[in-house]
């Protein structure tokens, strides 16, 4: 299973992920508490281990800003976690050959079984929020998931086929309680890993650990 971490915003950061390399790490070009700026993202980008792949996460973002960072080689994926419908993303992939993740902020059977016509490259499913876009840290009810692909959806099944992360209030401890009828490609995550809103080397270590035994 793959692993992501979520929201760097340092240098100190970027030293504790090429310690114990994760597959991806996203910067964050929206919202307030983990947004950096094109400049920093350039910066940690040229110390980020080549053996990680960098992810850009934007919100409702003008595709003239994400194409400028794919270009620039910022990023190599591209996470869309707004509002971003299909009009959005099929313009985006005219602009982009970098992958599209659609985060689905999880909602219902219903919500779900909509999004997954969406044509991007892979899914990342999130705790939905009143307040924000993120999730805030807090899990969703995983049945939700469950319910949608433990069936073969013939209108949906290209999209059932579509690699998928699961986000949402997971640490070391709580991934192992991840419903075991759900297979996702990888796992996010950002606070889980924090203390006092900074990445923390040890939560870093034991959340990897603990994903590697994920089956």
């Amino acid at each position: 299973m793959k692993t992501k971490i979520c929201g760097l915003k340092s240098l100190r950061e970027i030293e504790i992920v090429n310690k114990y390399t994760p597959d991806y790490v996203g910067f964050v070009f929206a919202g307030e508490k983990r947004k950096i700026d094109e400049e920093v993202a350039q910066t940690l980008r040229r110390e980020l281990s080549r053996d990680i792949k960098a992810v850009g996460v934007f919100v409702n973002e003008p595709l003239e800003r994400i194409a400028k960072m794919c270009e620039k080689n910022i990023i190599q994926l591209v996470q869309l976690h707004g509002d971003e419908d299909r009009d959005y993303i099929n313009a985006l992939q005219s602009e982009v050959e970098a992958p599209i993740i659609k985060v689905i902020r999880v909602q219902s059977v219903n919500q779900i079984k909509e999004a997954l016509t969406l044509p991007c490259d892979y899914f990342l499913y999130d705790t939905y929020s009143q307040h924000s876009y993120g999730g805030e840290g807090k899990r969703f009810d995983e049945m939700i998931l469950t319910e949608v692909y433990k069936e073969d959806l013939s209108q949906v099944r290209e999209g059932l086929q579509k690699p998928y992360f699961i986000a949402g209030g997971l640490t070391a401890q709580s991934i192992s309680l991840l419903d075991n009828r759900l297979k996702p490609f990888g796992v996010d995550v950002s606070s889980g890993v924090e203390i006092s809103g900074q990445k923390d080397e040890e939560k870093v270590r034991e959340f990897l650990l603990a994903a590697s035994k994920v089956s």
